[in-house]
């Protein structure tokens, strides 16, 4: 039996977004943890603010194929932000 590990899928920007993400992979028998750390220590949730989307590393190929199929953009794993205010 395989280690189970929770992996990074993606980083999203928006909170509303992560969360429909999460319920989208969940229909379809992916388990996603959404973590939102810089945003947990206070009493309330912003809407904004980069959300990491974490599956099991035995879940990985198939919750990227089934995003991919999805044909979203909610994926800003890779974005510098320096780039997007220009």
């Amino acid at each position: 039996m395989r280690d189970m590990e929770w992996i990074r899928l993606m980083n999203v920007y928006v909170r509303s977004k992560a969360e429909m993400l999460k319920s989208y992979l969940n229909s379809h028998g992916i388990e996603v943890w959404l973590v939102q750390e810089s945003y947990e220590h206070f009493g309330y949730r912003f809407q904004y603010g980069d959300v990491e989307a974490l599956v099991l590393n035995h879940q990985l190929a198939e919750a990227h194929a089934l995003y991919k199929r999805s044909t979203w953009n909610f994926d800003a794993t890779d974005v510098d932000k320096d780039e997007e205010e220009e």
